[in-house]
């Protein structure tokens, strides 16, 4: 038992640490840590003045104390002379907000998530504002009977109800339009069918899928070739060279 004791300290002396936080802090400065405010109110060369909210105690180099429910440990001490210069502490809060108990100096306004707030208050937060009743919880609350609508429980404070009318889609299944050439999205439940860039398809016998740049190309590598019985058509520059060739033949 002496040994489980010895183990459950030494686990919280190890958290302490991992929680710790290093924090730089100028003589006459106030800082906020974990809903406290840390001031350093007097400084000499071997020893420093700090206070958490209103109470105070003096720390030698090295020194660790607990003030007001925070463990503060003064690690370096940077001292200019006449009270001016700057510390540097480890800090951390033996209560953790947020665990579900309501410690020490923890309270409803530091801590509302351990402590709860008054009647009529909820905690958001951390923040105990007026409570507000919602009109949903879930989807299933927004059921207004009509199929033609999509019914929404929108998160907020409150929370509320949105049922979209004229619904087109619920997700991009909903906006297939059968053309491998296009993008189907659905947003805000409307289709939106993009064309996907250098995507060209067309039709042969009534079938969908052939590559229509396949064909272009195809018909740009035959459309020169000559075919057999045909005229092949001779160009003005090949009949004038006939002409000259016609005109030698006749001198000779």
């Amino acid at each position: 038992m002496k040994g489980y004791f010895i183990a459950v300290f030494i686990m919280l002396v190890l958290l302490q640490i991992a929680l710790a936080e290093e924090m730089a802090i100028n003589s006459g400065e106030e800082k906020e840590f974990s809903g406290y405010t840390v001031k350093l109110k007097n400084l000499k060369a071997d020893k420093a003045v700090i206070s958490v909210d209103d109470e105070s105690a003096i720390f030698e180099l090295n020194e660790e104390k607990i003030i007001s429910g925070l463990r503060i440990k003064l690690n370096e001490i940077f001292f200019l002379g006449n009270n001016e210069g700057h510390v540097k502490i480890d800090i951390s809060s033996l209560y953790v907000c947020g665990d579900g108990n309501c410690d020490g100096t923890e309270s409803k306004e530091s801590c509302c998530k351990d402590c709860g707030c008054n009647s009529g208050y909820d905690c958001v937060e951390n923040e105990c504002l007026v409570h507000i009743d919602d009109e949903c919880n879930v989807d299933s609350d927004c059921n207004d009977n009509n199929d033609n609508t999509l019914d929404k429980c929108i998160g907020g404070r409150p929370k509320i109800c949105k049922n979209y009318p004229d619904t087109i889609c619920v997700d991009n299944s909903d906006c297939d339009d059968d053309d491998p050439c296009t993008e189907d999205k659905c947003t805000n439940n409307d289709c939106f069918n993009e064309r996907i860039r250098n995507c060209i398809f067309g039709v042969e016998g009534g079938s969908v899928g052939i590559p229509a740049f396949e064909e272009q190309a195809e018909n740009e590598l035959t459309k020169d070739k000559v075919e057999p019985g045909s005229v092949e058509k001779i160009s003005l520059f090949q009949k004038i060279v006939n002409f000259f060739k016609k005109i030698f033949r006749s001198d000779s």
